[in-house]
């Protein structure tokens, strides 16, 4: 499905609708919500997820080890690995697409997908042997959409729930009663590999913002007499919306965030902190301007 799709007026008519009164089941109401998380429980994308699912209503439960979050037959099973490339430029999204089996064959719950992926890896999760009716309705891309994901940021990240129309209200309609996103009122649906799409674009947009500065910096420091410091404060109030931190040289920040001496932080001339950039580099050489921005030595592989 390509059409965006207005989640707030449909919600609000479903919500006009009676609905049943939620029954006690051992101390739990029928609102209660199992959630597992599939990712380190250090990562900035896992923290920040179970982070906006703290709810009274929500059980959230992390671990790395696929088949004991499937064992534990959640409602929701979410994928918060990173997904690394291999050196023949394809991710390794082998456990992704062996999670997405597990919970259709072993559970009854919907799989959310929030690690960065490429449209490759769609194809092979609807050629992965999952049915037809999981698809529609239980399967959901719901990407972040920060730069270098900032948990802070996440509560009022704009929202794009990439899917199935039926899977993607429903989780639509969980995240409005029960999580801690304050932006559901801009949520768009959209097709699963638009989704993807818009995902890489963010971190490649983000990329060349990043890499502009770093450039802009040496050719400022050419000059005698320059100060890049009040040249940047200055952009930040003629630049609409800026991202102001990007506009601080990648050496710069890399070496205040990692404690990292001068030589080291000089090699970072790329991004810095956008690993997911790296998936759209690979995906065509027909966007060479992304290629330019990144910078194998500060992204993780």
């Amino acid at each position: 499905m390509s059409d965006e799709i207005d989640l707030l007026a449909e919600e609000e008519e479903r919500s006009s609708e009676p609905t049943e009164t939620s029954e006690e089941t051992n101390g739990a109401t029928s609102s209660t919500v199992s959630i597992g998380i599939i990712g380190d429980a250090s990562s900035p994308l896992t923290v920040g997820t179970k982070t906006l699912l703290s709810h009274k209503n929500n059980i959230v439960f992390v671990s790395d080890d696929i088949d004991q979050v499937v064992e534990r037959q959640n409602d929701i099973v979410i994928f918060c690995e990173d997904i690394k490339l291999l050196d023949n430029d394809t991710l390794d999204d082998a456990r992704l697409l062996s999670a997405c089996r597990k919970v259709e064959t072993h559970t009854k719950g919907s799989f959310i997908i929030r690690s960065a992926i490429s449209p490759d890896t769609i194809s092979k999760i609807v050629s992965c042997g999952i049915s037809e009716d999981f698809w529609d309705k239980k399967i959901v891309y719901w990407p972040d959409l920060n730069y270098n994901l900032s948990v802070e940021k996440m509560f009022d990240s704009p929202v794009v729930l990439g899917g199935q129309r039926e899977a993607c209200q429903g989780l639509y309609g969980f995240l409005e009663f029960q999580s801690n996103l304050m932006n559901l009122e801009v949520a768009r649906i959209v097709s699963m590999i638009d989704a993807s799409f818009v995902k890489l674009t963010v971190s490649g947009y983000y990329g060349l913002i990043q890499t502009y500065a770093n450039q802009l910096f040496e050719v400022v420091n050419e000059y005698e007499g320059t100060n890049y410091t009040l040249i940047r404060h200055v952009l930040s109030t003629l630049i609409e919306n800026p991202q102001k931190e990007m506009l601080v040289p990648v050496h710069v920040r890399s070496k205040d965030v990692e404690d990292i001496n001068v030589k080291r932080s000089r090699s970072y001339k790329g991004e810095y902190g956008n690993n997911d950039i790296r998936i759209f580099a690979s995906l065509s050489d027909r966007i060479p301007v992304i290629d330019e921005c990144v910078n194998y030595k500060n992204t993780k592989g």
